[in-house]
C-alpha cells in the first residue's frame, strides 16, 4: 500500500481569521511606526483588494516600503516579532476564526484514507494558527508532531522537502490557497515519486482558473461530499 502524506496551509484554506490579523497589524503598526495600517487596507486607509492572493511576509514587507517617507527604521523582521507578542498579550481580545463550511468532513476523510493526519504548513505564526484551530475546534484532526510554521523553513518548498525527509512518503499532496503552494510541491527536486498540488479557492481571492493555471490537479470551490469524493478518486 502507498505511502501518502498530506500537507495542509491553515489561513484561506480550511479557515478565515482576517479580523485577527487585521486588528494585531493596526495595533502593532501604530506602536512601531507611528502609522495605522492593517492587512487589508493600505496606509492611507483606502482597501487593497489583492492583499489575500498576497503572502503574509510580502504583506508586511510591502505595507512597510510604503511609509518609507516617514524614515521609519522599522524591518519586516522586528514587526513580525512585536506582532507575535502583541498575540500572546492580547488573544483573548482577538476576534474569532471561522472554519469554512464542510471542511471538517474533508480533514476527517484525509485522516483515514491518508497514512497520516494531514500537517501544517503555513507561514503564519505558531502561537496564532494553533489558537485559530482550538477555537475553530480543528486542531485535533493534524498530525500530533509534525508541523511547520513562520521562521521555521524558508519557502514551502523547503518545509515539504523536511516533511518528504521525516516520513518518506510515495505520495506528497499539498493543499493551499495560492498559485505559490502549488509551485512549492510541483518543485521538480523534491524527492518524492508523486506530488499533487491542490488548490482552495472558498473564499474567492483566487479563482480557480488561476491555482489551476499554477498546476493545480484539483480545485476545491466548496467542501461538499461530491467534491471531496472526487478528491479521493485523484489520490487513489
Amino acid at each position: 500500500m502507498l505511502r501518502t502524506i498530506c500537507a495542509c496551509d491553515i489561513d484561506n484554506t480550511i479557515l478565515t481569521n482576517h479580523d485577527a490579523w487585521d486588528k494585531l497589524c493596526r495595533n502593532v503598526s501604530w506602536s512601531l511606526t507611528g502609522t495605522i495600517f492593517s492587512l487589508s487596507r493600505l496606509p492611507n486607509g483606502a482597501p487593497d483588494h489583492h492583499w489575500l492572493a498576497k503572502n503574509l511576509d510580502d504583506i508586511i514587507k510591502e505595507r512597510l516600503w510604503q511609509i518609507r517617507h516617514s524614515g521609519s527604521p522599522i524591518t519586516a523582521k522586528m514587526f513580525y516579532e512585536e506582532l507575535e507578542c502583541a498575540l500572546e498579550n492580547a488573544v483573548d481580545e482577538m476576534p474569532p476564526a471561522k472554519k469554512f463550511e464542510g471542511v471538517e468532513l474533508l480533514l476527517s476523510e484525509i485522516c483515514r484514507f491518508c497514512s497520516a493526519k494531514p500537517v501544517i504548513i503555513t507561514s503564519g505564526p505558531r502561537f496564532l494558527q494553533l489558537h485559530a484551530l482550538q477555537q475553530t475546534r480543528l486542531i485535533s484532526y493534524f498530525h500530533p508532531r509534525y508541523a511547520f510554521f513562520h521562521n521555521q523553513f524558508k519557502d514551502k518548498t523547503e518545509a515539504l522537502r523536511k516533511l518528504a525527509a521525516l516520513t518518506r512518503p510515495d505520495v506528497l499532496i499539498h493543499i493551499g490557497d495560492l498559485p505559490s503552494d502549488m509551485a512549492a510541491v510541483l518543485e521538480p527536486t523534491l524527492p518524492v515519486p508523486r506530488c499533487l498540488a491542490v488548490g482552495v479557492a472558498v473564499e474567492k481571492h483566487m479563482g480557480a482558473a488561476a491555482l489551476r493555471r499554477a498546476g493545480a490537479q484539483f480545485v476545491f470551490e466548496k467542501f461538499t461530499a461530491s467534491t471531496i469524493e472526487d478528491f479521493k478518486v485523484l489520490v487513489r
